[in-house]
């Protein structure tokens, strides 16, 4: 993985275009790659995030190619 950033906030309907890094002390611990369950694994911390949002991110790979999801908060 070469990057991963917050891309868009969407709040009812304002939609907010960021670019924002990811931090974390341990590289990419937020999304990793499980071999066994043949899945991605996104842990991240929601404490910080405002309720019924929708934040969309961007992972970039090391192959060129990227995944993009979104998820929102109640």
């Amino acid at each position: 993985m070469t990057t991963f950033h917050l891309i868009k906030v969407v709040s009812g309907t304002v939609t907010n275009i960021v670019d924002q890094t990811v931090v974390s002390t341990t590289p990419y611990t937020a999304l990793r790659w499980d071999p066994t369950e043949q899945q991605w694994i996104f842990n991240i911390s929601t404490k910080q995030l405002a309720p019924r949002a929708t934040y969309y991110y961007e992972v970039k790979l090391n192959d060129g190619t990227s995944i993009q999801f979104n998820f929102a908060l109640n």
